[in-house]
């Protein structure tokens, strides 16, 4: 007992004090009731956001071999596509060779008709002389 305190007012400050303790311990419960559901709906956040991750890195799986595939193809298609523009151009420059050859040949053919001519004339000066 306290000096200078009567029974009764001993008894009223632990009465006093139980109830504080008492309301303390009510207000700890539910705190502790609060951070237990907020703890479950965290809990279920992270399993739907854990979810939303497995589902968005399924999509990027398939979107990459979309793409892959789209990539693939587009390369197939500009493949032959070159291949064709080549063939063109090769079809073209073996034309320019043909043209050249033939081009060649006449320039040679009057070359040496001219050539002829020329000691044909000659022949015939130095003849006269």
């Amino acid at each position: 007992m306290l000096l200078g305190t009567t029974p009764a007012d001993s008894v009223q400050t632990l009465t006093s004090a139980q109830t504080s303790a008492a309301k303390a311990l009510d207000d700890s419960s539910a705190e502790l009731a609060q951070l237990n559901s907020i703890y479950a709906q965290t809990m279920q956040t992270e399993q739907k956001l854990s979810r939303l991750y497995h589902d968005l890195d399924q999509k990027v799986i398939g979107y990459e071999r979309t793409a892959s595939a789209s990539s693939s193809d587009d390369l197939m298609q500009a493949t032959k596509q070159m291949q064709q523009t080549e063939m063109s151009f090769n079809l073209q420059y073996l034309d320019l060779q043909q043209q050249m050859q033939r081009e060649d040949q006449e320039f040679t053919t009057v070359s040496n008709i001219m050539k002829s001519k020329h000691d044909a004339a000659k022949n015939a000066l130095q003849n006269m002389k």
